[in-house]
Protein backbone atom coordinates (compact mmCIF):
# COMPACT_ATOMS: atom_id res chain seq x y z
CA UNK A 1 0.00 0.00 0.00
CA UNK A 2 0.95 3.35 -0.56
CA UNK A 3 0.05 6.11 1.94
CA UNK A 4 -0.16 10.07 0.52
CA UNK A 5 -0.63 12.57 2.90
CA UNK A 6 -0.05 16.38 2.88
CA UNK A 7 3.49 17.67 4.29
CA UNK A 8 3.76 21.74 3.50
CA UNK A 9 3.05 23.91 0.92
CA UNK A 10 2.84 24.30 -2.63
CA UNK A 11 5.91 25.82 -4.44
CA UNK A 12 6.01 26.32 -7.90
CA UNK A 13 8.83 25.70 -9.61
CA UNK A 14 10.21 24.81 -13.28
CA UNK A 15 12.90 21.83 -13.61
CA UNK A 16 12.75 20.82 -10.15
CA UNK A 17 8.89 20.58 -8.85
CA UNK A 18 8.68 20.01 -5.10
CA UNK A 19 5.02 19.00 -3.72
CA UNK A 20 3.50 18.88 -0.36
CA UNK A 21 3.65 15.34 0.01
CA UNK A 22 5.07 12.53 1.87
CA UNK A 23 4.89 9.32 0.23
CA UNK A 24 5.20 5.92 1.84
CA UNK A 25 5.40 2.33 0.99
CA UNK A 26 6.43 -1.13 1.57
CA UNK A 27 9.49 -1.74 -0.45
CA UNK A 28 8.57 -5.05 -2.61
CA UNK A 29 12.16 -6.38 -2.70
CA UNK A 30 13.12 -6.34 1.25
CA UNK A 31 9.45 -5.55 2.92
CA UNK A 32 11.59 -2.38 4.96
CA UNK A 33 8.78 0.14 5.44
CA UNK A 34 10.08 3.61 3.04
CA UNK A 35 9.55 7.02 2.82
CA UNK A 36 9.83 9.87 0.49
CA UNK A 37 8.70 13.80 1.07
CA UNK A 38 8.45 15.93 -1.64
CA UNK A 39 8.17 19.18 -0.32
CA UNK A 40 12.20 19.65 0.35
CA UNK A 41 14.50 17.73 0.01
CA UNK A 42 13.39 15.24 -2.75
CA UNK A 43 11.74 16.64 -6.48
CA UNK A 44 10.09 15.63 -9.69
CA UNK A 45 12.10 16.87 -12.49
CA UNK A 46 9.96 18.22 -15.04
CA UNK A 47 6.50 17.29 -14.22
CA UNK A 48 3.35 18.20 -16.39
CA UNK A 49 0.60 19.21 -14.38
CA UNK A 50 -2.54 16.78 -14.78
CA UNK A 51 -0.12 14.33 -16.89
CA UNK A 52 0.73 10.87 -15.75
CA UNK A 53 4.75 10.57 -15.55
CA UNK A 54 7.19 7.71 -14.70
CA UNK A 55 9.39 7.89 -11.77
CA UNK A 56 10.57 5.78 -8.89
CA UNK A 57 10.85 5.39 -4.87
CA UNK A 58 14.00 4.37 -3.65
CA UNK A 59 14.51 2.01 -0.79
CA UNK A 60 17.40 2.69 1.54
CA UNK A 61 17.88 -0.61 3.09
CA UNK A 62 18.10 -2.82 -0.51
CA UNK A 63 19.21 0.03 -2.72
CA UNK A 64 16.10 -1.19 -5.10
CA UNK A 65 14.46 1.85 -7.08
CA UNK A 66 10.61 0.84 -7.73
CA UNK A 67 8.83 1.92 -10.83
CA UNK A 68 5.79 4.17 -10.49
CA UNK A 69 3.57 6.26 -12.19
CA UNK A 70 2.61 9.73 -10.48
CA UNK A 71 0.22 12.70 -11.16
CA UNK A 72 1.10 16.19 -9.74
CA UNK A 73 -2.14 18.38 -10.14
CA UNK A 74 -3.90 21.30 -8.80
CA UNK A 75 -7.40 21.23 -7.71
CA UNK A 76 -9.48 24.47 -7.40
CA UNK A 77 -12.92 24.46 -5.69
CA UNK A 78 -15.42 27.39 -5.97
CA UNK A 79 -18.34 27.77 -4.06
CA UNK A 80 -21.16 29.95 -4.72
CA UNK A 81 -21.47 32.48 -1.32
CA UNK A 82 -25.39 32.75 -0.53
CA UNK A 83 -26.55 35.85 1.35
CA UNK A 84 -29.81 36.93 2.52
CA UNK A 85 -31.14 39.56 0.20
CA UNK A 86 -30.34 43.27 1.29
Amino acid sequence: MIKISPSGKFIEGDKRQHVPVLVEWTCPKCKARCQRDYSDQHYFSYPTIGCAFETTLYCAECDYEMPVLATVGIICLIYEVTREAE
